[in-house]
């Protein structure tokens, strides 16, 4: 009988061997895969005592057709297909078939495997394609790629500004280019866990030759690389996300105010004003979501401007939101975690009325990005993930942090760019990650450390002042002539 392998394989002093319960706390290895076979002989192995597991799937050509195979048993490679099926193959309700067949019969056979668990003495870096992985990571084409989010239909996939492949998805960079998320035909989560000083921690943050580690109790320590051993690298597959479907570039959910927002008329008008003011409509409901009381009485004053305001006009307050969000909201976070000198390099840039001089900002960007994962790493009090953790502790420690918290995060969504003639949609969309990726890791840094005291608040607004520079966008979009 021809050596078909399909299922779950453990590798245990190099010898491979069938498994069970390759997620199990202790993996088993079988010696035969027949569960009938009275000399089946069953051995359960401490997971950090494997060297890895795998899950091999099979694909074939039987009698001219296409199969998956299923199963190999001691009485033939169970095999399943769509359609028909060849002649000897069984009809299922559901249209495809089975058959168990002689593995002698099966051609073009092609195994494709990925590990489950891999397990290591130690820390391994820079080595491709076998650096310990930490992260997302994305199948495109036959390579796999640490990736970031998707935005937009489009995936960041790379390896970061570190060219570490092991430093990717785990320092939260999106990668060096970008790919539509049709092109991805999988994609996988990596939990990496080690020993370190008699604790077993997981691996939260890889930057250059050191990690941020968490703790069982919930602490966490910056530590070297090299002072990690018995790493274990468990790899779960995850659903590829589905690409937003718009029929236009401006399509999309209708701009809308929250539940109960008044007064009625400005909420009608942002629902439903007309495609023509759709950048302009967005762009109130997220000031409004951010305001405070004098902020949505400065929006109902402006409805009749707003409504009369110039519609050939739309995608140019597009632009100027994307402005907004790049050289002001993003440098005050930048300049709120520190970054002083970064923070100017980007408040300073030319103004964004266009998709070339959104590029530009590119570069002030991923130095920012840089810098600021170096800050991340730095701290030790433990990452901040969720928004909400981010605005209370900011709160907490910066006075004045929940409302730049606020409106960066409503404010930031631009729908008017990459329109033109499309050669540079892919390039603005990297900036868009980018610099969404620069005010996050910002926020950890103000999270835990406060509102730099060194902060220029007349040139940086935070509190009122930010929101209030959000609302002026309106102001400004909504003048004659504007």
């Amino acid at each position: 009988m021809a050596d078909v392998r399909v299922g779950y394989y453990v590798v245990v002093g190099g010898v491979e061997h069938p498994c069970e319960a390759p997620f199990a706390a202790r993996v088993r290895s079988v010696s035969s895969g027949g569960e009938d076979d009275t000399q089946r002989v069953v051995t359960a192995h401490e997971r950090l005592a494997v060297e890895r597991v795998l899950h091999v799937t099979t694909t074939a050509r039987w009698r001219g057709a296409a199969a998956d195979v299923e199963a190999v048993r001691p009485d033939g490679a169970v095999i399943t297909g769509r359609g028909v099926g060849p002649e000897g193959a069984r009809r299922l309700a559901d249209g495809t078939w089975l058959a168990v067949v002689d593995p002698d019969e099966l051609t073009d056979v092609e195994e494709r495997q990925r590990d489950v668990l891999r397990c290591r003495p130690r820390w391994v870096a820079g080595a491709r394609p076998e650096a310990t992985r930490v992260g997302m990571y994305a199948r495109v084409g036959d390579e796999v790629l640490p990736c970031g989010e998707p935005w937009e239909g489009l995936l960041p996939v790379g390896f970061g500004v570190t060219g570490d492949p092991g430093a990717g998805p785990a320092t939260g960079l999106s990668g060096d280019r970008l790919v539509a998320l049709s092109e991805v035909r999988g994609m996988e989560t990596v939990t990496t866990t080690a020993s370190w000083r008699g604790h077993r921690v997981a691996i939260a943050v890889v930057e250059g030759d050191a990690a941020l580690v968490s703790l069982a109790d919930g602490s966490t320590e910056v530590v070297a690389l090299d002072e990690l051993s018995l790493v274990a690298e468990e790899v779960r597959p995850a659903p590829v996300p589905t690409a937003p479907v718009r029929a236009a570039p401006s399509s999309g959910p209708s701009p809308r105010l929250p539940p109960g927002a008044r007064p009625a008329e400005l909420a009608a008008w942002v629902s439903d004003g007309g495609a023509g003011h759709r950048e302009l409509r967005d762009l109130v409901a997220a000031v409004y979501r951010s305001a405070d009381a004098d902020g949505v009485a400065a929006l109902v004053r402006a409805l009749p401007r707003l409504r009369a305001a110039d519609r050939a006009a739309d995608a140019a307050c597009g632009y100027r939101r994307l402005d907004w969000t790049l050289r002001v909201a993003t440098a005050t976070w930048v300049a709120a975690a520190g970054l002083h000198e970064t923070a100017a390099s980007i408040a300073d840039a030319a103004p964004v009325i266009d998709d070339e001089t959104a590029v530009a900002l590119l570069d002030p960007l991923k130095r920012a990005l840089a810098a600021l994962q170096q800050r991340v790493v730095e701290t030790s009090d433990g990452p901040a993930d969720e928004w909400q953790d981010v605005e209370w502790r900011a709160a907490r420690k910066g006075g004045r942090a929940d409302a730049l918290v606020a409106v960066s995060k409503t404010v930031c969504l631009v729908r008017a760019v990459g329109r033109g003639d499309g050669r540079y949609a892919g390039a603005v969309a990297a900036v868009c990650v980018r610099a969404s990726e620069v005010r996050a890791a910002a926020a950890r840094v103000v999270a835990r450390r406060g509102v730099d005291p060194g902060l220029d608040v007349a040139r940086h607004p935070v509190g009122d002042a930010f929101r209030r520079s959000a609302l002026d966008l309106v102001r400004d979009a909504s003048r004659p002539g504007s």
